[in-house]
């Protein structure tokens, strides 16, 4: 059985760039060649270019102290019974927009999940509905700041400029799950402490500024033995954004997509072109039907697939935990 470990952070200031499994991935990368080199680095990409991943990591899920926040699974929903009687039906209608506007699920419901529990997944979740108790998680605070020009060092007159960082409520923090592919690499690599580099100086943009650092007091990197999975799987769910390849075996898929406008960071962020080509990633909560099993699904794209730069890569494997979907 393959290792899971979850590394449990909080940040200390506001962050300007989502935690997606894509950009942690890229932070390792810049964190693995300051301390390992370019040709070390080289040869771990290569491995992923080539299907063999060291491990996969999964997007940051919002935690509290009595539980972690998973993205609901995107399957039809079909919790409440057809009716034909007026009043049932416009229940069931408003039900069916309430789940459908609920983006998490509990960990306990993700393993009533992944055991093909259906019955106790159904009944957990929808209480929890039907209590109404949002929990608070972030909070934004729009700032407005003016250009500065570098001929004057002063201010540009009209150019003013906005963004919108936020910031986790008091007692939430993240939690990021590390699927440990081969466990011999990974820790010749020294990739547990590269991890602890990666938060300890930063993610996301204006890393400069202030923004996107995290308390490190508050960092735990630990094994994580909380999620189940079925012997006898056709399944899988992906906790992290996925590029499908065409070795997953996929028969059956309920997904949704965004599409990414993705930028070169550290010094490439200085290049002459630092914008990469659009990438429609598949969202975590998809779930797809396979024929074929395996530990880790998705690809990692090819060298001057997504940059003009021939060393850029984007990584789409994905985490992902394997269930039976005929029995969900």
């Amino acid at each position: 059985m393959l290792k899971i470990f979850k590394i449990n952070i909080k940040p200390k200031s506001g962050l300007l760039t989502e935690l997606q499994s894509d950009i942690i991935f890229g932070h390792f990368c810049w964190r693995f060649v300051e301390t390992k080199g370019d040709s070390l680095l080289l040869d771990f990409l290569n491995l992923y270019v080539s299907n063999k991943p060291v491990f996969t990591v999964s997007n940051a899920f919002f935690t509290s102290i009595n539980d972690i926040y998973f993205p609901r699974p995107l399957l039809p929903v079909g919790i409440y019974q057809e009716s034909n009687i007026k009043r049932e039906k416009l229940i069931n209608f408003l039900k069916h927009k309430q789940i459908k506007k609920e983006c998490f699920i509990t960990q306990n419901e993700l393993l009533y999940f992944l055991n093909g529990d259906k019955d106790k997944f159904n009944k957990t979740f929808m209480e929890r509905l039907s209590k109404q108790q949002k929990v608070e998680l972030i909070k934004s605070d729009l700032q407005v700041s003016v250009e500065i020009s570098r001929d004057t060092l002063s201010n540009k007159k009209g150019q003013l400029f906005s963004y919108d960082p936020y910031y986790l409520e008091k007692d939430i923090y993240f939690s990021i799950f590390i699927k440990v592919i081969d466990e011999k690499l990974y820790n010749e690599l020294e990739c547990e402490k590269i991890f602890f580099d990666v938060f300890e100086i930063g993610i996301g943009k204006k890393k400069s500024s202030g923004y996107g650092e995290f308390d490190m007091n508050t960092y735990k990197y630990e094994e994580f033995n909380g999620f189940c999975e079925a012997e006898n799987t056709n399944a899988f769910i992906s906790l992290s954004n996925y590029l499908p390849s065409s070795y997953d075996g996929i028969i059956d898929s309920f997904y949704d997509y965004h599409v990414k406008y993705g930028k070169l960071g550290e010094e490439f962020a200085l290049s002459k072109n630092p914008f990469k080509k659009p990438i429609i990633f598949i969202k975590p909560g998809s779930v797809f039907k396979t024929n074929i099993k395996k530990d880790f699904y998705g690809r990692c794209t090819k060298y001057s697939e997504v940059s003009t730069l021939d060393t850029v890569v984007q990584n789409g494997i994905a985490f992902t935990l394997n269930f039976n979907l005929d029995s969900n």
